[in-house]
């Protein structure tokens, strides 16, 4: 994934129900967050967490002009970005 003209990883897991970002790279990166109702998760190791943060980053797919908005919630993850389906 193309996220403000850096390149990267990102998961698509069919069975994921939400978009996913590490909190690491949000803050790395400075991307803009905004406060949410507050919602419970399952992670992918299985750990259920309260998580009130989303990032809305604009983002294109394999070098294609195209750039469109998906929001994610804010997670401590230490891997990479997760789509949902």
């Amino acid at each position: 994934a193309n996220i403000k003209g850096s390149v990267y990883d990102l998961l698509v897991d069919s069975g994921a129900s939400h978009n996913y970002v590490p909190q690491f790279l949000v803050k790395v990166n400075n991307w803009p967050v905004v406060d949410c109702k507050a919602s419970e998760v399952k992670l992918p190791n299985g750990t259920m967490i309260k998580t009130s943060t989303i990032c809305k980053l604009k983002v294109s797919f394999c070098n294609s002009p195209i750039m469109t908005y998906i929001s994610f919630f804010v997670v401590p993850l230490e891997s990479t970005m997760i789509l949902g389906s």
